[in-house]
């Protein structure tokens, strides 16, 4: 096994001929084996292409609560599940076309957002995108709560990214230390009302929005 992602009830993994596996809970579909129901055992998916269409090792895998991402040759991605609150069900791998013409350098999911480093091929550090249900500014993107299509990260616009995380009202990113983080938004944490250590925590700084941490890629 080369990749392997873990969603709230179910996990998705790609070995090195290329093959996908999913098992655990299969509401909405998101087992990608056309049926819902749940699987104790891994189920090997089918995808557009056949054997001619296998996963790459550098392939990005995710789960989300409701949803599968897996992405195969020339870096087309593809999905099973429920990914918008409204909308039908994905029972089976089909292509997300939101993201057509870009590459995924990492891809996540969480419960309701969802988030990538990608590039377009025309040079630079690319771009992070994010989109989603988000309730927490996990999007990253100023007086934008929810977004049902992909929308730029403006902050990281042009930063190497290496990785993104999404978590329960969160998003990281994992940025370059040679990116130029001046400009980055620069949040003040309040102080703490309970006590401790709440000065000293009040002092400290930390980069806002999207959570940015600048740090070199491996």
């Amino acid at each position: 096994m080369v990749k392997v992602a873990c969603g709230h009830a179910h996990s998705v993994c790609v070995d090195h001929q290329g093959r996908i596996f999913t098992w655990g809970c299969g509401n909405y579909g998101c087992l990608g084996n056309k049926e819902q129901r749940d699987s104790f055992l891994p189920i090997m998916l089918s995808i557009q292409g056949g054997e001619r269409n296998k996963c790459p090792p550098d392939c990005v895998v995710a789960a989300g609560s409701t949803s599968t991402f897996v992405s195969a040759q020339q870096g087309q991605l593809y999905y099973c599940g429920k990914i918008k609150t409204s909308g039908d069900n994905a029972m089976a791998l089909k292509p997300f076309t939101d993201l057509s013409g870009w590459t995924c350098r990492s891809f996540t999911a969480g419960p309701a957002t969802f988030g990538c480093s990608a590039s377009d091929g025309g040079g630079g550090g690319g771009s992070s995108i994010t989109w989603g249900a988000a309730h927490c500014g996990e999007l990253g993107v100023p007086d934008k709560k929810t977004s049902a299509a992909p929308v730029k990260v403006p902050a990281l616009e042009g930063m190497l990214v290496s990785h993104v995380a999404c978590g329960n009202g969160f998003t990281a990113f994992l940025v370059d230390k040679e990116a130029d983080s001046s400009k980055l938004p620069v949040w003040n944490p309040p102080k703490d009302v309970a006590g401790g250590d709440a000065e000293a925590g009040a002092k400290r700084k930390a980069p806002a929005g999207a959570s940015a941490a600048s740090k070199k890629s491996k």
